[in-house]
Formats: C-alpha cells, structure tokens, sequence
C-alpha cells in the first residue's frame, strides 16, 4: 500500500475516504467537508495549512458533538473505492478506538455510496441529514467581513481583512498571487497550480491558467506545464505579506 496517497488535489469536495489523525491511529472511513461552510466553528479555527478537512463516519469520540473531525494532510489520506479498501476493512481496531463506533462508520460509508451515488457516477453530496447552510449576508449589515470567506473580522482584523484561520492559510502562502484570496483544498477547484513555485492562480485570474484547465484531458496527451505570473515577471511582484507588515519601531 503506497502510504504517501495521492496529491490532495486529487480529492473533491464530498468524496469518501480513509483517513487517520495520526500513523499509529487506524484509517477511519470519512468524508471531505467544505471547511468554510461545512465544519463547525471550533473546528475551523483550528484550520491546518495544506490540509483537508474531514468528518469522520460513526459515533463521534467526543461528547457534545455530532461527529468528530480532523485536518487531514497528504500521507494521512487514502480514496475509499480503491484496492486497499477491502484490506483497511479487516483493519484490527484496539479497544481505544472503539471498533463498535468502527463497523458503525463502514456500515454508514457503504449506505451513503449505495444509496446518494446514484445514478453511478453522479457526483457525490453532503450528507443527507447534514444541513449545510451558507450563512446569509445583509448588504445593510456594516459589519467587516473576511476577504475570503463570510466570517464577521473582529476589530484587530479590520487592517489585514480576513478572519483568523484565513490569515493562518494566507501567511502560509496558501493564497492566489494574483487576488490575494485565501483557496482551500477540496472547495476551490478552478485552479491551476505552478510547476516552478508553491503558488495556485484562479483561472479568472491568469489567461494562460485558464486556456490550460480548458483543454480536454487525454490520456495520451503530454501535460501542459504552467509558469504562473510571479514565475513570468518576477521583477514586477511584490509579497503581500511584506507589504502588510508592521514597521519595526526604532528607538
């Protein structure tokens, strides 16, 4: 079993798959949630660069809430409708990890992928007793929002205009070069990611992205590479995230 896993990129919002909090921890079968709009408050403040968010199948571990989450990074990641599903079935769960609430999560991953996938190859959806509701934004309302996402800025946020975890993935240089916006893994899929540097560039922000995730995937076909704007005019980009810094105090 390859235990690197695919790319995160190779995931989609709502697919199913087996994921684990740690190495010494059994893979769990879960589902990958929009993190601005599909995972409770607590758990989105607590936001992991490069990672994805994941509700986990079966009784939650912990008391108070409906199900338990994770930040699931690459490595800790595997798709549920692969050849090792079968083998991470008959995976021996300790006592720990309670291999009751186990069969509990397999049975309820099975029923969804039977009973929601249908016809076979629709795209997959929430949770059926999950209500995700994106929250509704007043245009009389004054209040500051988050550049990137809907979440109320506190006061201290009103000068870099974005919520905490989204200045958490932005210092992290998890950002579009060209907008500034926050992206997340599994929400924001019309990206194209450079083949030189870290950066990830909208489509609507790059021609050149854009003429590239137009073209139809052939299998035969070689892989467009992509140079992203920073990579193209270096001398001409500067990293917001200097440019927002505090000057130092002289004495």
């Amino acid at each position: 079993m390859n235990n690197q896993g695919p790319p995160l990129e190779h995931f989609a919002l709502h697919d199913i798959v087996w994921a684990r909090a740690a190495k010494s921890e059994p893979y769990w079968p879960g589902q990958v949630v929009d993190p601005v709009l599909g995972a409770p408050p607590a758990v989105r403040r607590h936001e992991v660069p490069n990672s994805l968010c994941i509700m986990f199948f079966g009784s939650p571990n912990t008391k108070g809430r409906d199900r338990d989450f994770i930040w699931a990074k690459q490595g800790s990641l595997l798709p549920f409708a692969e050849e090792h599903t079968e083998e991470l079935k008959l995976q021996v769960i300790e006592k720990p990890y309670r291999p009751e609430s186990f069969g509990e999560a397999l049975i309820e991953a099975d029923q969804y992928l039977n009973e929601v996938l249908h016809p076979a190859g629709a795209a997959l959806q929430p949770l059926p007793h999950l209500t995700l509701v994106a929250p509704v934004i007043d245009a009389a309302d004054e209040r500051s929002r988050c550049s990137s996402c809907p979440e109320l800025l506190k006061k201290s946020q009103k000068r870099t205009k974005r919520c905490g975890p989204c200045e958490k993935l932005f210092q992290s240089g998890q950002f579009c070069p060209v907008c500034f916006q926050v992206w997340h893994y599994g929400r924001d899929n019309n990206m194209l990611g450079c083949d030189f540097c870290p950066y990830w560039v909208h489509d609507c922000c790059d021609s050149q992205a854009a003429a590239i995730l137009s073209l139809p995937e052939e299998e035969d076909e070689t892989e467009e590479t992509y140079t992203c704007i920073v990579c193209r005019h270096p001398e001409l980009y500067k990293d917001p995230r200097t440019l927002l810094q505090k000057p130092k105090k002289t004495v």
